[in-house]
């Protein structure tokens, strides 16, 4: 499962180099925090 997850970001990173990079940043930015609040209101 890790390892998948490493590959996909490795996938985003490349998609993010070859096309607009500071928009999709900005969207996986705004996904990192909101599972970051779901995962700790869990706790």
């Amino acid at each position: 499962m890790l390892i998948t997850t490493l590959r996909c970001l490795a996938s985003q990173a490349n998609l993010i180099s070859s096309t607009n990079g500071s928009r999709n940043q900005q969207k996986e930015t705004v996904i990192q925090i909101e599972s970051e609040e779901f995962e700790s209101e869990e706790f």
